[in-house]
């Protein structure tokens, strides 16, 4: 699992923070607070844009869930966050695929 959070969505919260007055030294999770397993991730490319990428499985290294909650940064700017992971990936996609960044065919 990730918590994947859309730059403009942290760009926001970021923000709306710094016009706040806040503790000093204050800490504050910038995240989307939905994990999402890498496994769903994969299928739904190879669903959607008829790719192969290939799931490799966890190695020994990697967290096998990680994950924050924003509760505390949605209460105090009063954000919620609007993008969808999924949706906004596939617009991603279609971007590297457009500008020719990767052999993505």
């Amino acid at each position: 699992f990730r918590d994947f959070t859309h730059i403009d969505d942290a760009i926001n919260l970021s923000t709306k923070l710094m016009f706040k007055k806040l503790n000093k030294h204050e800490i504050f999770n910038i995240c989307s607070s939905k994990p999402i397993k890498i496994s769903n991730i994969i299928d739904n490319f190879n669903k959607l844009k008829k790719i192969k990428i290939e799931n490799t499985g966890y190695n020994d290294f990697d967290m096998k869930k990680t994950h924050g909650s924003n509760k505390k940064i949605t209460n105090i700017t009063k954000i919620k966050l609007k993008r969808n992971f999924f949706e906004s990936s596939l617009k991603i996609f279609e971007w590297y695929k457009k500008k020719k960044v990767y052999n993505l065919d």
